[in-house]
């Protein structure tokens, strides 16, 4: 039986729990469609910026990398406003991990290549965290 109240599973669970809030507000804030359709126009840009570059056309290079930053900036922010809110709930989790497992090892079933089998907590969360986020952005449609 699993012990929920074990510091392994709760790191867990608070890892889960933040990518559920961050992906979350992604999901609410972000519009895939507009923000795929950028990163296409961008695509296109670099594409034929490339082709300027190699005929060494320089002022065409320039003048399509100046197009492309536009696009480069509505991008971001479109990505950043829905980080920026979750940024809050998610520190205010991270702290309370910090202050209760300040110093805690989980001990790998397998050691792990250059990490050896004693594995710290953040590192723990980061790595839960990562995977996670892979999963549940194909989970729940957010891969753009």
């Amino acid at each position: 039986m699993i012990n929920l109240s074990s510091p392994i599973v709760i790191v867990f669970f608070t890892s889960i729990l933040t990518n559920l809030i961050s992906l979350f507000f992604y999901k609410i804030m972000v519009d895939k469609e507009k923000v795929l359709e950028i990163k296409r126009k961008i695509k296109e840009i670099q594409e034929e910026a490339k082709k300027k570059k190699k005929e060494g056309d320089i002022q065409g290079y320039q003048r399509l990398l100046n197009e492309m930053n536009p696009y480069i900036v509505e991008n971001f922010r479109m990505m950043s406003k829905p980080l920026s809110i979750s940024l809050i709930p998610n520190l205010i989790l991270f702290f309370f991990l910090s202050q209760n497992y300040k110093n805690t090892i989980f001990k790998s079933p397998l050691p792990l290549p250059l990490i050896g089998e004693n594995i710290h907590w953040i590192l723990f969360f980061l790595f839960s965290s990562i995977s996670l986020n892979m999963l549940f952005k194909k989970i729940f449609d957010l891969d753009f």
